[in-house]
């Protein structure tokens, strides 16, 4: 391996600027393309040899390593030639000085982020597994801890990191081949022969070598068998990244295991919320959280938007819950599915209840509402409503939920007008009829107020009587309309007041089912 520093024209503590300043340069000069000389080619060769290590900071780490180490040993073999001096350079760890064949040249990383700023580092050294295993400890518990927080590379440089760190870090083959043969030599010239057979043995499975081979097979033929004891430390290395894979494995697992949608703001009624709490993952309860959240998604695209408005900086669309635009059995749908999944199944805090309450209610007031508007029989509708408060699966829940009041209210409401209802004729028909009897009555206007100028007596006194019968059937007529509408517009309100938003409305902002109450509880009661 060539001096890269001297080949490149640089100092040791150059930056990456002067490096890449001098590659050029000499580049520029050199490259066959602008020098002829036959020596041209094989310097660029050099030159990018030099360049590829030192502008990588993770090579250069470790070939500086290694030009350390081969100073080191330049300087014992200088130092050799003194008579009487030891000719074995001096290979140790370069943390507790220990000599054995642990001894590995090792880059261990570290990751630090903040946001979108994240910094990979390396340290490295020449260090015994007992070394490197604190090493691994040290950068990968600060990697764990600071490294996550940067987008995107933290995560990923992370990652990186404790992999490479519980493997020991990196460890180029060459050299640790080269540190191991040194260290050999150096224990066999002090007479420790098995540990300078292990560190041999260690050395040749990284790299054959002719001389390391045959020093290897001489200890061996007189007796000097490699080092086979098992040691901790190579199984402490990794411990480090498995602890925090673990903990991101479980906090992974927490997070996904969450209640999710209508779960998370479920909050179940006093006598429930004192119960057990639900496992997390219960088959039944995700199936049910899913339906609900399907029957959110069919609000939110059904629920148009009227308007919008500020809220200090924030702007919040306003929607409005038009059951016209729902499909009953779209709605009735989810809620059949929800109760057949709560079938014969613990709901320990009602949760399930709430979500089949809810489903069935909107489902029935879409049957219900959008009757009355078109003049259907909704009997049988009115009568399934009642029914809830005896149904095995929500009595319970319901009785002690804030939903009871609102609910038995609503069922008064629909025992009264069931009465008072004439079905047969839509809200439009109605409408249609009243304009149509307002124009008769205004025609027969016409004709009285002709006779009454001719002074046409027994012709006015005639069509009075048509007259006055017309009024009264306009007035039945308008009093019927506006009946049927009020009911129509007060049961709506009603039905608001028994969902609970925080299922249906999930999607959207904020949410006010009962945004115009003032304005319905203004309209006389229909008779």
């Amino acid at each position: 391996m060539h001096d890269y520093y001297s080949v490149l024209g640089v100092s040791t503590s150059a930056k990456k600027q002067e490096i890449r300043s001098a590659y050029l340069r000499l580049v520029q000069k050199y490259h066959p393309d602008h020098n002829p000389s036959a020596a041209a080619a094989e310097f660029t060769l050099r030159l990018n040899e030099a360049y590829s290590v030192l502008s990588d900071d993770r090579k250069r780490t470790l070939y500086d390593s290694w030009l350390a180490s081969q100073a080191k040993q330049e300087v014992n073999s200088q130092e050799s030639a003194k008579p009487g001096h030891q000719t074995v350079p001096d290979i140790k760890c370069s943390k507790c000085g220990r000599q054995d064949a642990s001894l590995r040249l090792s880059l261990m990383y570290y990751t630090m982020s903040f946001l979108v700023i994240t910094q990979r580092r390396g340290a490295s050294g020449i260090w015994c597994e007992r070394c490197r295993a604190i090493e691994a400890v040290k950068w990968s518990l600060l990697t764990g801890i600071a490294g996550w927080w940067g987008f995107p590379w933290g995560p990923i440089y992370t990652i990186q990191a404790l992999i490479v760190n519980a493997l020991g870090g990196k460890q180029p083959r060459p050299e640790n081949a080269s540190v191991l043969r040194v260290l050999g030599y150096q224990l066999y010239s002090k007479g420790d022969h098995v540990r300078a057979a292990s560190a041999l043995r260690e050395s040749l499975a990284l790299e054959a070598n002719a001389d390391a081979q045959e020093l290897f097979s001489f200890l061996r033929q007189h007796g000097s068998q490699p080092e086979q004891a098992w040691s901790i430390w190579k199984a402490l290395v990794p411990l480090p990244s498995i602890f925090i894979a673990g903990i991101c494995a479980i906090a992974l697992w927490y997070v996904t295991s969450s209640p999710s949608g209508y779960e998370t703001r479920y909050q179940p009624p006093t006598p429930f919320g004192n119960r057990t709490a639900p496992p997390r993952n219960e088959p039944t309860r995700e199936a049910v959280n899913a339906l609900v959240g399907e029957l959110a998604t069919i609000v939110e695209t059904r629920a148009p938007i009227v308007g919008t408005h500020y809220e200090a900086q924030i702007r919040i669309q306003d929607h409005v819950l038009d059951r016209s635009k729902f499909e009953p059995s779209e709605v009735l749908g989810v809620a059949s599915k929800i109760r057949l999944a709560m079938q014969n199944k613990p709901d320990p805090d009602g949760f399930m209840a709430s979500a089949l309450f809810n489903a069935e209610i909107l489902g029935l007031s879409v049957d219900i509402v959008n009757g009355i508007d078109q003049g259907a029989d909704v009997t049988t509708e009115i009568g399934d409503v009642t029914a809830l408060q005896a149904d095995p699966l929500i009595s319970n829940w319901l009785e002690n939920s804030r939903y009871w009041a609102p609910y038995s209210r609503l069922c008064l409401q629909l025992n009264k007008y069931k009465r008072q209802y004439r079905p047969g004729t839509s809200l439009a028909g109605l409408q249609e009829e009243y304009h149509q009897r307002k124009a008769r009555l205004q025609a027969i206007k016409l004709k009285l107020d002709e006779f009454e100028a001719v002074g046409d007596a027994p012709s006015y006194n005639s069509l009075v009587r048509e007259y006055n019968t017309e009024v009264v059937e306009a007035n039945g007529d308008l009093r019927r309309l506006r009946g049927q509408s009020t009911m129509s517009q007060k049961l709506d309100l009603a039905f608001n007041k028994c969902l609970d938003s925080s299922i249906l409305m999930s999607r959207f902002q904020r949410v006010d089912l009962a945004s115009h109450e003032a304005e319905v509880a203004s309209l006389p009661d229909p008779r």
